[in-house]
């Protein structure tokens, strides 16, 4: 079983949660680690996290478990 999430990030800092840079980010999101058992390619116990975008600005994320995102695991949303 492995876990993964969903962190708020900025394009400059990919693996640093927003709010340790941005200090009067208050609504920023992280989804908590959350456990799965799918492997590469599934299409059944896929994890969901869903959040509200509100307008066109890009936003950041990552995965914080381990070394997920020094080794690639980020996204964008408007990138």
């Amino acid at each position: 079983m492995q876990n993964h999430s969903v962190v708020q990030s900025t394009f400059d800092q990919p693996c640093v949660p927003i709010q340790n840079i941005m200090a009067n980010k208050t609504d920023a999101f992280f989804s908590g680690f959350m456990p799965t058992n799918a492997s590469l390619g599934a299409t059944t116990n896929v994890l969901t996290y869903t959040i509200h975008v509100k307008d066109t600005k890009p936003v950041w994320f990552y995965c914080s478990q381990g070394k997920h995102c020094q080794a690639g695991m980020v996204g964008a949303i408007n990138a």
